[in-house]
């Protein structure tokens, strides 16, 4: 019989259960995602006071 070595790769995770790549990614993607939302809502809002409209009803009780 020949000995064949098994090599078994640990990877520590995290608080969160992720490894630091997988971490890493994610932070990635999330400022990607944020930085894209905040985009949309600036061109809303630059869309809908530019109209007039404003955008939101208007504040009760002020």
């Amino acid at each position: 019989m020949i000995n064949v070595p098994l090599y078994v790769k640990v990877s520590e995770t995290n608080k969160n259960g992720m490894t630091e790549t997988q971490e890493s990614v994610m932070h990635r993607i999330s400022e990607i995602m944020i930085k894209r939302n905040e985009k949309q809502l600036n061109d809303y809002f630059a869309n809908a006071t530019a109209t007039g409209a404003g955008g939101l009803p208007p504040a009760r009780g002020v």
